[in-house]
């Protein structure tokens, strides 16, 4: 089972600056299936506005750094690309912070042709989108 912290009390809910300037509004923990944590320092979009503009338009993440999105309510759950210029690794959690259904690899869109999204398999309540490749769910 793949965990994540910010349900589990590992979470730092203030604004912190890291030494190299950038800011965290949450610090995440994931554990992996051999309890290996990989840390994350993550924006949060937690209003429509903030779940529609998403990580479009960024053009470096390091890879310790993301994007948690918080939904109100479990659902399936859509995510595509557009104007997004960095591939993406997406992770959905349930409520209690398992994940439940990952996207490896997700590439931005191409101009020119359809922009095809992707739904969870399962219902989900969280999702965190960081760097294509940078957490390995096995």
């Amino acid at each position: 089972m793949i965990c994540c912290g910010w349900l589990t009390g590992c979470v730092n809910n203030n604004i912190v600056k890291l030494a190299d300037e950038r800011e965290c509004e949450r610090t995440i923990y994931l554990q992996d299936n051999a309890n290996a944590q990989n840390k994350f320092c993550v924006k949060v979009a937690d209003n429509d506005t903030k779940r529609a503009t998403g990580l479009m338009g960024v053009k470096e993440m390091s890879d310790d750094e993301g994007m948690l999105f918080l939904f109100d309510n479990s659902d399936f759950l859509s995510f595509w690309m557009k104007n997004t210029l960095i591939p993406l690794d997406i992770l959905y959690f349930d409520e209690q912070g398992v994940l439940v259904d990952y996207k490896n690899d997700f590439q931005p869109c191409q101009d020119g042709l359809p922009c095809v999204g992707y739904v969870s398999k399962k219902t989900a309540k969280y999702v965190l989108e960081i760097n294509s490749d940078v957490y390995d769910e096995d």
